[in-house]
């Protein structure tokens, strides 16, 4: 379907050239650079449109999988078990807010973002052994302080956390406490929990990163899927037997999610890349060669224009 904008100046080349006299060639001339002109600006335009869509998804993208790596690196290390409920606390709601932001800032494989797991690990350590040593201790919580002032944690709560991990470290641990489970926010915070879930206090939905969980494909399906390159243009048959024709606007990366939109930029579906693979498969996915755009394109122009000529 052709666009509001690119019809209305396609008709009205239409009616100028059915005016004109014959071998007007300055004439033609100008109708054909007017008709350029429209054309590349609504071609820049649609680029922005696409540009903006992309930034976007690929912002979402990376909060989410920000989020997803933070809440797997913590739940590796404490879910099932007993620890103290200034830990729980301490992964809930202080230092997933570090691993987060290291992660958005500088990546998975970057030295601040292994540098925090590591620190986090030293902690855990720490508790297991029952550390009391003021010299082993002191330079892990000082390091942990510079690294929450550093995403500008709350000074009051860092005390309070700070103050819970000194008295722990010097044993100042509950008599005769039982473990309760952690959702209990009315316990001490040196008083041993069972950890059986976190609720991490961060931007990001981990909903919203695709299970890699798939039905098989064939190798040569991820190969084509692979190979359709940004501004491609396919034609999706949906479960209705309806079929629409889109654009790859870009994949974004490391998901492997393909943004597919329509001819005015904005965003028509999103498929992981071994979904447009079983859509190849099945048929349901089929790239359309230039010629066939061209053939089409040029059909849908000719038919209403006749359409638009029969009705005056």
């Amino acid at each position: 379907m052709l666009t509001r904008i690119r019809w209305r100046a396609i008709s009205s080349v239409a009616d100028e050239l059915a005016g004109q006299s014959p071998g007007d060639n300055a004439a033609l001339t100008h109708l054909l650079l007017n008709f350029i002109d429209m054309v590349e600006k609504e071609r820049r335009r649609v680029a922005v449109l696409e540009q903006r869509l992309m930034e976007e998804v690929s912002a979402t993208e990376k909060v989410n999988h920000a989020h997803q790596a933070v809440v797997r690196v913590l739940l590796e290390r404490v879910k099932g078990k007993t620890l103290p409920r200034f830990v729980v606390n301490f992964a809930e709601d202080a230092w997933c807010k570090v691993l987060f932001l290291n992660h958005l800032r500088s990546g998975q494989d970057s030295e601040e973002w292994q540098g925090s797991v590591r620190l986090l690990d030293r902690l855990l350590e720490l508790v297991a052994q029952g550390q009391t040593d003021a010299g082993v201790i002191a330079p892990v919580l000082e390091t942990i302080k510079d690294s929450l002032e550093n995403v500008s944690y709350d000074a009051y709560d860092m005390g309070r956390l700070l103050g819970s991990m000194e008295q722990y470290f010097r044993g100042e641990t509950i008599s005769g406490s039982e473990e309760i489970l952690s959702q209990d926010v009315s316990a001490s915070p040196l008083q041993a929990v069972l950890v059986d879930t976190l609720r991490t206090n961060i931007p990001g939905n981990p909903a919203g990163v695709e299970d890699d969980t798939f039905d098989p494909v064939d190798e040569q399906y991820l190969r084509r899927a692979d190979s359709l390159t940004r501004g491609a243009w396919v034609e999706m048959t949906d479960d209705g037997a309806d079929k629409r024709r889109c654009k790859l606007a870009g994949v974004v990366l490391p998901s492997g999610k393909f943004i597919f939109v329509n001819r005015q930029g904005a965003k028509v579906f999103e498929k992981h890349r071994h979904r447009v693979a079983m859509d190849l498969q099945s048929e349901k996915l089929r790239p359309l060669e230039k010629n066939q755009l061209f053939d089409r394109a040029l059909e849908g122009v000719v038919g209403e224009m006749c359409q638009s000529r029969s009705v005056h």
